[in-house]
């Protein structure tokens, strides 16, 4: 029988070869630490190797960029639901007005009250908002490939947007070009799974004595490039109420942010460096205001500044058909990667990588916390928090 991995660094999760088996042999099964895997049915199984040649994690076709730019939303009133610059909305919104679908990620919560972040079909301006905004988490593919296989079938234009490791599984689940098909990637410098979010969420209401209805990563209200989160909830009296918070008043974003509580494949991912899978790329444009000063006379960078990496003449030709709806500054690529690492190479493996997704695996977000608060770590937390005191005094006085 098919062996597709050995090990759970060898797979990204994206579900290509299960969509593409036609036996449905392949189901992606969550292991102990949340991690989905493919599990192949020997009983199914007719080793016709169509999941080994749809696999693209261990040998992906990655393209240079033909050009680069920061660029902003020209609307301040809709840019602000975006983590950066509005590039994604602006040309999804595009898209649909030209008749054509979109697909991305939606965190809706299921019938058991978890988060779900899936990738969702979007063909009108009404469910957008859904999509837009950071989630930093690994979301399913689901069902997302077959449909979108049917709808280029169909001669629809597809705009597909995900982490670099989906559109990759995409392209190989559909195996041949289709002219039609634009895609999308972000600057990923990671992803945890959904379980390990969720077990969060779940002690946050535990101990708060609330019920999470949404939660967002990077809100831009008190600016952009601050690391501050924001979620809707209902408190015990049943009043609807928010909360904004930095992230270091929460372990979960902190170890996001280090790494400790990613994917295993993260640490190994080919689509970490200055090639690209995607007709365009985008991100944060950090760092704009120290390397093209002179671009803030045309953006204001409070607001959020994007940058955008055109990979393909079809990713051209639509940043093309959107310039009326932004701001657009070419920029040097080098300037981009300088304060983007995961334009250079994989993020590295923290060393306490394995305790972190241990204690999730025996006692779930609680044995984080406890690992987080492991006596080996007291120094370094009491040399933190001395840090934190001092820059708010330092700031205070200022």
């Amino acid at each position: 029988m098919i062996r597709l991995i050995e090990t759970p660094e060898q797979c990204c999760s994206c579900g290509a070869c299960s969509s593409a088996c036609p036996q449905q042999a392949i189901t992606m099964t969550p292991d102990s630490h949340g991690t989905v895997l493919p599990r192949i049915d020997p009983e199914k199984c007719i080793d016709c190797g169509l999941c080994v040649r749809t696999c693209h994690f261990k040998g992906p076709k990655l393209q240079a960029p033909v050009a680069t730019y920061a660029a902003q939303r020209v609307s301040k009133e809709k840019i602000s639901l975006s983590a950066s610059g509005g590039m994604f909305a602006v040309m999804a919104e595009h898209i649909i007005n030209s008749g054509g679908t979109v697909f991305g990620c939606a965190m809706p919560k299921d019938n058991s009250g978890n988060f779900s972040p899936e990738i969702v079909e979007c063909d009108s301006m009404d469910r957008l908002n859904d999509l837009l905004g950071s989630k930093y988490l690994f979301s399913d593919t689901d069902s997302s490939y077959r449909r979108v296989r049917t709808l280029l079938n169909q001669g629809k234009t597809v705009f597909y947007s995900g982490l670099p490791c989906q559109i990759g599984g995409l392209l190989g689940y559909l195996r041949h070009p289709y002219p039609n098909l634009i895609t999308i990637d972000i600057i990923c410098h990671g992803a945890p799974v959904a379980p390990i979010f969720n077990s969060y969420i779940r002690h946050l209401e535990s101990s708060k004595k609330i019920t999470v209805h949404d939660f967002r990563f990077r809100v831009k209200n008190k600016g952009w490039g601050l690391y501050y989160y924001y979620y809707y909830y209902t408190d015990s009296h049943g009043n609807r109420l928010n909360k904004c918070a930095e992230y270091i008043h929460s372990i979960y974003y902190r170890l996001f942010l280090s790494g400790a509580i990613y994917r295993p494949c993260c640490f190994r991912c080919p689509y970490a460096g200055p090639q690209r899978i995607s007709d365009i790329t985008v991100g944060d444009c950090w760092g704009i205001e120290k390397e093209h000063p002179d671009c803030g006379s045309i953006m204001d960078f409070k607001d959020g500044v994007s940058s955008v990496i055109v990979n393909s003449p079809r990713g051209a030709e639509l940043l093309q058909s959107c310039r009326d709806a932004l701001k657009i500054y070419p920029v040097d690529y080098s300037s981009i990667r300088k304060y983007n690492a995961q334009l250079k190479a994989p993020v590295r493996k923290p060393a306490d990588y394995q305790l972190y997704m241990d204690a999730f695996a025996r006692q779930g977000y609680k044995g984080i916390i406890r690992c987080y608060f492991r006596p080996s770590r007291w120094p370094h937390l009491f040399k933190e928090s001395v840090g934190r005191f001092v820059k708010r005094k330092i700031l205070h006085i200022q």
